[in-house]
């Protein structure tokens, strides 16, 4: 007589076990994968806006001025999208004072709060500083946005079910540029795709035209104090609505009301231009950072009480705040994510797509041989020219997705796309770590560090991927050291051995050395937005410095002034025009034999600008 067992197997019990903990999570699963996209959002955003022209491309070819064949003004502006963008990188020793600095500023704020009886103050202070210092972070991700947003709504090329569509803004229609050996179509509106086949009114056509028009345009503020400041600013309208917005919500969340989605904005902002300016410069450093963060959270969440102390009692915007169900009083509840743990790997999966575009280029490259006069052999390497994918992203958008039928791009038409493999390798490790943190913090209830599960994540992916495709020893001598002669084209530069690049690294993030170079180069970087006035030569000759800059300023006045010497102050407005080098005429004149110069009769340059 045989009896059938009741003892289920070992596959009903996992698959018990699996559907009971997925009863537990369910409850969460709403709030969690807001988690999850709040932290993805500044992450994806930031890396490709982080995007520049990598050292295995050539600098990008000059681009046709305003009035040109293609009739897009906005043309013009690529080189200085194209151009070479250096970041602030981190070095080896930074993996050990990273942690120490921000140990120390954690263990400060966490006796604050213990001995403090009022954080009003505390909050208050800290706020203030915040959204001071992050106030250009927010003006810059809503000009970003916007910028986005008309470049997706006015292309410069769509994909139409016959074919590729180029926008001519000068002849306001756009014009099928695959309709090879054909009579030309063209259509009179500047919409896209299907948006094309709208049956809209004349005058509703002109006025789209014209704010296509307005909206790649830039406007010249020039501003003159005398003998303080004297500087022209450009600005584009949608880069002044982006100011004027980013102002707005920064004076109310300081003096109206914190609500949790002004309190995202702010974070979304430190994050979006934290990994367009912080570079781990190597993925050896990058990995090394990591690893010691990844330390100090383990010991700080599990072993003291300072960090779950501090995130609990300070009102800053500095984590992302995540609506959950209020709890039985009604009382709004909120799940908090630390900026840390979306810039910090952040950075890695950013320095993953610089690297995509690095190898990109790489493999365009084209070695060839010439021989000189003298019989010698010489091999040289053709970089491909530069192609900024950020510039043309809503091109690539409308081209080749979903929204229309995909068609090959006609010949000369660019749109910078690339495969972004080891960028996809580490985002999805960075999400595999973020749902498991979220897994096991409801399983125990318990606070987890972030870190101890995305870390890894992260760095698995990546450097598993790198030896999966064979680019290990590509990606470790992958650096973003980069000095000023190494993108000025000079025979020095060209000299320099990778050895003397990785050198740079060498330099801490924290020394007096980086502190001077960021100065610099945060002058040359709005030098492209802001002219000042350049000191002649008889200011180098000067021996006071303070007569030196009042000289420098009074140059620059005459160039803004249009009114006479005894003004104390002027401020202009008007639309930015564009000179094209052939055409621009020098601004400086012979004066032979009449200026008088130590003495003598001798030949001199004189600026009329």
């Amino acid at each position: 007589m045989m009896a059938n067992s009741t003892d289920p197997g070992i596959a009903s019990e996992i698959l018990g076990h699996l559907a009971y903990q997925f009863s537990l999570v369910q409850p969460y699963l709403k709030t969690e994968l807001h988690t999850i996209l709040a932290a993805l959002f500044p992450i994806v955003i930031g890396a490709h806006a982080s995007l520049t022209r990598p050292p295995s491309a050539a600098k990008p070819q000059k681009r046709r001025k305003s009035g040109g064949k293609d009739g897009n003004d906005s043309e013009s502006d690529d080189d200085e999208e194209d151009s070479f963008q250096r970041m602030e990188g981190f070095s080896r020793s930074d993996a050990i004072l990273l942690p120490l600095f921000a140990g120390a500023t954690l263990t400060g704020l966490y006796f604050l709060i213990k001995y403090l009886k009022d954080l009003d103050l505390l909050n208050m202070v800290l706020n203030y500083y915040f959204s001071s210092v992050g106030v250009f972070s927010v003006c810059k991700l809503l000009a970003d946005v916007l910028q986005l947003g008309a470049r997706l709504v006015f292309p410069t090329y769509y994909a139409s079910m016959n074919g590729i569509w180029q926008v001519n803004n000068n002849l306001k229609e756009a014009i099928n540029i695959s309709a090879k050996g054909r009579e030309t179509v063209r259509r009179s509106t500047p919409l896209p795709g299907l948006l094309a086949y709208l049956p809209l009114p004349k005058t509703v056509v002109l006025a789209l035209w014209k704010l296509r028009q307005d909206v790649e345009d830039k406007i010249t503020f020039k501003i003159y104090v005398h003998r303080l400041v004297a500087a022209r600013i450009h600005l584009s309208p949608l880069g002044i609505l982006g100011a004027i917005l980013g102002l707005a919500a920064t004076a109310y969340y300081n003096f109206v009301e914190k609500t949790w989605w002004l309190t995202n904005l702010m974070g979304f902002a430190f994050s979006y231009t934290a990994l367009q300016l912080i570079s781990p410069t190597t993925f050896d450093t990058g990995s090394l950072i990591l690893a010691a963060l990844f330390v100090y959270d383990v010991v700080m969440v599990f072993y003291t009480p300072m960090m779950v102390t501090v995130a609990k009692n300070l009102d800053v915007p500095i984590k992302l705040l995540i609506p959950r169900e209020p709890d039985k009083k009604g009382v709004a509840q909120f799940s908090m994510l630390g900026l840390g743990d979306v810039v910090l790997p952040g950075m890695m999966i950013a320095l993953a797509l610089r690297f995509d575009l690095f190898l990109h280029y790489l493999r365009l490259q084209k070695p060839t041989k010439t021989t000189k006069p003298t019989g010698e052999q010489w091999e040289e390497v053709i970089k491909a020219p530069y192609v900024a994918p950020s510039k043309h992203w809503t091109d690539q958008f409308w081209t080749q997705s979903w929204i229309g039928a995909s068609h090959a791009l006609p010949d000369g038409v660019e749109i910078g796309t690339f495969k972004k493999t080891y960028f996809w390798s580490s985002l999805v490790g960075y999400i595999v770590g973020m749902i498991t943190t979220l897994f096991v913090m409801i399983t125990f209830q318990h606070p987890q560090p972030a870190l101890l599960y995305l870390v890894p994540g992260v760095l698995i992916s990546l450097w598993g991927m790198a030896l999966i495709k064979g680019d290990i020893k590509l990606m470790y001598e992958y650096t973003e050291a980069a000095t000023e002669e190494d993108d000025d084209g000079s025979d020095a530069s060209k000299h320099k051995t990778s050895a003397d690049k990785k050198s740079n690294t060498h330099s801490s993030f924290f020394s007096t050395s980086k502190v001077e170079s960021n100065s610099r180069k945060l002058d040359k970087a709005m030098g492209k937005i802001v002219e000042h006035g350049h000191t002649t030569d008889e200011d180098h000759d000067s021996k006071d410095e303070g007569e030196s800059s009042k000289k420098s300023v009074t140059a620059a006045g005459k160039k803004l002034r249009k009114d006479t010497d005894n003004d104390l102050f002027y401020f202009g407005i008007s639309w930015y025009k564009r000179k094209s080098k052939k055409t621009e005429k020098a601004n400086w004149k012979s004066t032979e034999g009449k200026v008088e110069y130590d003495n003598e009769h001798g030949r001199k340059r004189l600026r009329t600008a």
